[in-house]
């Protein structure tokens, strides 16, 4: 049985050598927008490196006037939710925006 780290590693250079990343990070979005039309709040991680983007979802979601909620992992590593308002993404060293969260998660969300 492979542990989490090795499953990471495969999945990592599975991602890297795909060759028809935009359509395929396209159709995400489009499945994604389609499942909640109507959504008022959603919860959604800021893609970095090999991972499916989620700057067009992102995007999409804060011009249609939706809360977005991004991941955001403070000194102690606890993960929080915070609201994400569109500005730019400049990931520290644990991943996070590098602004000072705002708004935190209040739990409720159309779609996580």
């Amino acid at each position: 049985m492979l542990t989490k780290q090795e499953i990471r590693i495969i999945a990592k250079r599975q991602r890297a050598e795909m060759t028809d990343r935009a359509q395929k990070d396209a159709q995400i979005e489009e499945r994604f927008l389609a499942l909640y039309p109507n959504m008022r709040r959603a919860f959604i991680y800021v893609s970095q490196r090999t991972e499916a983007d989620t700057r067009g979802i992102l995007s999409h979601l804060i011009a249609a006037g939706v809360k977005v909620y991004v991941p955001y992992t403070d000194e102690s590593f606890c993960m929080h939710a915070v609201l994400y308002g569109g500005e730019r993404i400049e990931p520290n060293a644990r991943g996070n925006i590098t602004n000072a969260p705002i708004d935190f998660f209040d739990g409720q969300a159309d779609i996580t």
